[in-house]
């Protein structure tokens, strides 16, 4: 593990950290597809008639998610959150198309030679919504994934730790932009190193945990007080619906591998991580939020404003099929933050 990588140092005040149960927000990586659990959590948002940073001691993302955790927990003038769940709806509504856009001979030679889109949109677009905010300065408890390819480690970037530790005090758009580095996708966030090695060259968190609730339940308990539990509520952004067969894998060389390889590998650890948490929270404490999604959908780096149409219309089929499970959810979330339902 890196020397400065957010991850080290010990445990540090937490948010919730004296509560009997804490509340904790996961979001999936997907890029695009990140528009599904912005639209639930905006759901959540107006039954609760709460903001997000007021039901969740801790917000968890990877990726997009990552982006969406941090848009929602950069402050504003008055000291609460600047943005809601429809302004991340807005985010890629209004900007999916600048971020992902590309020459055609670029993103051909993405195949072979750098990347397929220029950081340059982005990078504007969180200066936009962040600013200068710091991790520190976040609303509630984040934190947010990303992976140090130089010395091969996982970071996490935390704000318990930023609070206690000038070092690892980070400024929130940098955070965004590289959990969502996503390789192929885009070029890697650089970070200068106190080691004289070189720089740090970080990449999207979904490379290790593209659903970070494992971190996050991990974190939660690092230093916890005895007996004190976990409620957590975890979005995904949709996962493949159709099968790979044996005859076609048998086929496959590294090129055909390619394009695949990124969805099983980003399904499969989600997956994995969702098994484990119901596991250990059980039904009552862990409520998965995760539809299947057709592979016309599926691109991360779709803007078009037709798939972004399908992407809302997934989200609000599986916002009516869990139409009580999110009354519920809410009505608990308003109980554990000693906040009054309306």
């Amino acid at each position: 593990m890196a020397a400065d990588a957010p991850v080290a140092g010990q445990s540090t005040a937490r948010a919730g950290e004296g509560k009997a149960v804490r509340t904790i927000l996961s979001l999936d990586g997907g890029g695009m597809r990140g528009i599904i659990p912005a639209i639930v959590l905006a759901e959540i948002e107006h039954r609760s008639k709460r903001a997000i940073p007021e039901l969740f001691d801790v917000v968890a993302g990877t990726s997009t998610g990552g982006i969406i955790a941090v848009g929602l927990t950069v402050p504003g003038r008055d000291g609460g959150p600047k943005y809601r769940s429809r302004d991340m709806i807005q985010l890629y509504e209004e900007h999916g198309a600048e971020i992902f856009h590309s020459q055609a001979w670029r993103k051909a030679l993405s195949w072979v030679h750098g990347a397929a889109y220029s950081p340059v949109a982005l990078e504007r677009l969180l200066q936009e919504y962040a600013g200068d905010a710091l991790l520190s300065q976040a609303v509630t408890g984040l934190l947010v994934t990303a992976w140090e390819l130089r010395t091969r480690a996982a970071w996490f970037f935390r704000r318990a730790q930023a609070r206690t530790d000038p070092s690892k005090d980070v400024l929130l758009r940098d955070i965004a932009r590289a959990t969502s580095a996503a390789p192929t996708y885009f070029p890697p966030m650089r970070r200068p190193a106190p080691d004289g090695q070189g720089d740090y060259a970080l990449v999207d968190g979904g490379v290790f945990a593209n659903n970070p609730g494992m971190a996050a339940w991990v974190d939660a308990h690092e230093g916890a007080k005895p007996g004190q539990k976990v409620f957590m509520v975890s979005i995904g952004t949709g996962s493949a619906d159709d099968p790979i067969t044996y005859s076609q894998a048998l086929g496959w060389g590294k090129l055909f591998w390619a394009q695949p390889v990124v969805g099983v590998v980003l399904d499969g650890s989600s997956d994995t991580v969702e098994h484990e948490l119901g596991q250990l929270l059980g039904p009552a404490e862990y409520h998965r939020f995760q539809t299947a999604i057709p592979v016309a959908n599926r691109a991360m780096d779709d803007a078009s404003p037709s798939n972004l149409q399908a992407l809302r219309d997934i989200a609000q089929a599986m916002i009516q099929t869990r139409n009580a499970d999110l009354d519920a959810i809410c009505a608990r979330l308003l109980h554990l933050a000693g906040l009054a339902q309306s």
